[in-house]
């Protein structure tokens, strides 16, 4: 018996202490006025005692909510490791005045992803953020909300500290995400590459093909109106030039993420709506398939709902003999 007990864990709905005193005391007054009823064959009084004392214990262990833990599982998900690569420089927060609707770059950019991945059920979504510097924001995961989290809560970088920008920086973060990616068995590897591909310093773009022959399909996602938009602080005014003596315009550089989508072996899509990457997410479905993963997960299978049976039948003969003393 002990030993059966092992193998569950209980997890009680009620505390016990208090209710088994309530149903002792309630037990005890059941006995006593069994026990006095005159006219009731002893049968009837030892089998309605015996009624009431399983109906109290199986009560009390309905309230200690049995429970048997289950390990391990399986979790179907896609075989696609989905990276994003994201540009957070300064002019990421330009209001362009043709897609001022939809924010700033930025704003857009969270619309595109959210959209992609809530488009791509099943996949992993790595994520790298880069502007003077780059950073390998969070590795391969299955969590989308976590993706989800970590680019919307991203905020523009301080005026104080920005300096010339470059797409380089992404590089070798990106290599390091897309070789993890191609060591696991199966997978297919896709790379979103967001950016509005201005460069404000002088550093020639670094050759980007060595990561191509890892790559099987994506896209470099350019944003930004050709008219450009002028640039948002964190104090919410805008970036001033003091060339021009006028309110700084940032305009995205569409040759340079053609040139880095050529590099990468990668289609190059400049949308004003999201829904323009269909094309894309369609062939990365198409491209991946379904399997299933071992997964460490911890699940309880209750079983309190198995002693509910045997108390609605015990009642059943209870009521039964209430009637009958009364007919």
């Amino acid at each position: 018996m002990m030993k059966l007990l092992q193998d569950f864990v209980f997890q009680p709905i009620f505390p016990v202490l208090p209710l088994a005193i309530i149903a002792g005391l309630i037990l005890l007054w059941l006995i006593v006025n069994v026990t006095k009823k005159k006219g009731v064959a002893r049968w009837e009084k030892t089998l309605r005692i015996t009624i009431a004392i399983l109906a109290v214990l199986l009560i009390i262990g309905i309230d200690l909510r049995p429970m048997k833990e289950v390990s391990g599982g399986k979790n179907t998900v896609k075989n696609l490791d989905v990276l994003f690569c994201i540009d957070t420089t300064m002019s990421m927060w330009a209001l362009d005045p043709l897609q001022s609707g939809c924010g700033t770059r930025y704003d857009q950019l969270v619309e595109t992803t959210n959209y992609i991945m809530d488009n791509l059920n099943g996949a992993n979504f790595g994520l790298v953020k880069f502007e003077n510097t780059s950073k390998i924001i969070a590795p391969f995961t299955s969590d989308v909300e976590d993706i989800k989290d970590a680019i919307s809560v991203i905020s523009m970088p301080s005026t104080f500290y920005s300096e010339g920008t470059s797409l380089n920086p992404a590089f070798i973060d990106m290599q390091t995400m897309i070789s993890y990616s191609k060591k696991k068995e199966n997978r297919k590897t896709m790379v979103v590459f967001i950016s509005d591909g201005e460069v404000t310093n002088e550093e020639e773009m670094m050759d980007f093909s060595p990561l191509a022959e890892s790559i099987d399909i994506g896209a470099v996602i350019g944003l930004g109106s050709p008219e450009g938009g002028k640039m948002m602080t964190e104090y919410n005014d805008y970036i001033y030039d003091y060339t021009t003596h006028q309110d700084a315009v940032s305009i995205p550089d569409t040759e340079n993420l053609s040139r880095v989508a050529q590099m990468l072996g990668i289609e190059y899509i400049q949308p004003y709506n999201p829904s323009e990457c269909d094309v894309m997410i369609e062939k990365a479905i198409a491209m991946s398939r379904d399997v299933e993963e071992d997964v460490e997960i911890t699940v309880y299978d209750d079983y309190y709902q198995y002693l509910l049976w045997p108390l609605m039948a015990l009642l059943a003969v209870e009521v039964w003999f209430s009637i009958r003393r009364k007919v």
